[in-house]
């Protein structure tokens, strides 16, 4: 790049670093940038194989939104349901109670659910991954 008086300047060289919002395969996929997230891809779990291939099938792409919510929302499921099944009319205090209780040893997301005193998911994380020269996105550490 040349300035006015014809000097030239140095390149520059930007890494792009996006939130969860960016995690867009396909779509954003420029070499050596990364992405965070607070939910994992589950298209590179095993585990979640089956039901990454119906999801597919009906719904077309996904990003890394919906595994989390649907995580979310089993938690709540199974809370109103041990409510129920030990006789009692669920309120908004005893499924609260029931799901500070959770302790789910196997999730779609690849890692446990429970939750700390404070109502944290124990060992909660957030994921970080880099996109390679083809466009794929490689969680780091791998």
């Amino acid at each position: 790049m040349r300035s006015s008086s014809g000097a030239t300047s140095p390149s520059k060289k930007t890494v792009i670093f996006g939130t969860d919002g960016l995690f867009s395969p396909g779509t954003f996929s420029i070499n050596g940038s990364y992405v965070s997230s607070f939910g994992p891809d589950i298209t590179a779990i095993p585990a979640d194989k089956a039901l990454v291939a119906l999801a597919l099938a009906k719904f077309g792409k996904f990003g890394t939104f919906g595994p989390p919510v649907f995580a979310a929302q089993h938690v709540v499921d199974e809370a109103i349901a041990s409510v129920c099944k030990s006789g009692q009319t669920p309120t908004r205090a005893n499924v609260l109670a029931a799901i500070k209780k959770t302790n789910e040893a196997t999730t779609i997301l690849g890692q446990p659910i429970k939750f700390t005193s404070s109502g944290d998911v124990v060992n909660g994380k957030f994921f970080l991954f880099k996109i390679d020269s083809s466009g794929k996105y490689n969680l780091i550490p791998g």
